[in-house]
């Protein structure tokens, strides 16, 4: 029987993890608060591309399995770091519909790690239709009960719409970046930004734009009381021995002379971990 691209995937050790860090703005400049999780599929193979692996996972429909693989992949990894931070996993919704034991199962992976649950921001990724809500609205609950908190991705894109917002009543909303690129430049999606920086405000969430590339757009979002950013202005993907010297010593580059400008803030954002 021939080897299924699906089989190289889930074989032991094939998913690998990178970390990318989430930076805030304060008075003190700036400084990673977050590190979030990215999986890599096997070297060699089509799925080592982040696009195609997860294409090809969704056209398969096996989030629920890679889910496991990358989840178990990434608690190992940060495990191996021992680093305080707040760390985000990436997990698609369906897995959470699909897969009735994942929360236990991830529970017992993060006990046996010794990992703090409060330490785990959980970012769930919707790509697909419609589906369960009662049993992903319990699995969010299971969660949350363990002490981890939730981010919803790519909002802004798809199926990460306003009912979704209210279902999951995240404590991160990460703005996708079709939104952050080229803000500095275009009045519609400055007026998304005002838009959904008031909204994550009413609502108690923390904003996080993604896919900050340029200081003029870094600036732009700050204008909008945004203080949590990433994207390659601040650091590509890295494997763990880079992601502890980011954490260890100052940021790579200052994005823009403006970083110890007085810090914009959102007034009702729920706190978590103490240090976002």
């Amino acid at each position: 029987m021939s080897t299924t691209l699906l089989d190289k995937i889930l074989a032991p050790d094939a998913i690998s993890t990178v970390f990318q860090p989430i930076y805030k703005i304060g008075p003190a400049g700036l400084k990673p608060v977050i590190v979030e999780c990215l999986s890599r599929g096997p070297a060699l193979t089509n799925a080592a591309h982040p696009g195609v692996f997860f294409e090809y996972v969704q056209l398969k429909a096996a989030e629920p399995q890679v889910d496991r693989a990358c989840a178990a992949a990434a608690l190992a990894a940060i495990a191996r770091l021992r680093s305080p931070e707040i760390f985000s996993l990436n997990v698609f919704a369906a897995t959470l519909v699909r897969d009735s034991d994942f929360v236990r199962w991830v529970g017992a992976e993060m006990k046996r790690l010794n990992l703090n649950p409060a330490m785990l921001i959980f970012e769930l990724v919707e790509h697909g239709e419609a589906w369960d809500t009662q049993a992903f609205l319990g699995a969010l609950r299971d969660l949350r009960a363990l002490g981890s908190t939730i981010a919803l991705d790519d909002v802004g894109l798809a199926h990460s719409n306003f009912q979704r917002i209210l279902d999951c009543d995240p404590e991160f909303l990460k703005l996708d970046r079709c939104i952050v690129r080229n803000c500095d430049r275009d009045d519609r999606r400055q007026a998304l930004l005002r838009s959904l920086a008031l909204l994550a405000n009413d609502l108690g969430a923390h904003l996080i734009a993604e896919g900050v590339e340029t200081p003029t757009e870094l600036s732009t979002l700050r204008s909008h009381a945004i203080t949590l950013f990433q994207g390659y202005l601040f650091s590509r993907p890295v494997p763990a021995t880079q992601i502890l010297d980011i954490l260890g010593t100052n940021v790579p580059r200052k994005p823009s002379s403006s970083t110890s400008e007085p810090e914009p803030t959102q007034s009702k954002a729920k706190s978590v971990g103490g240090s976002v």
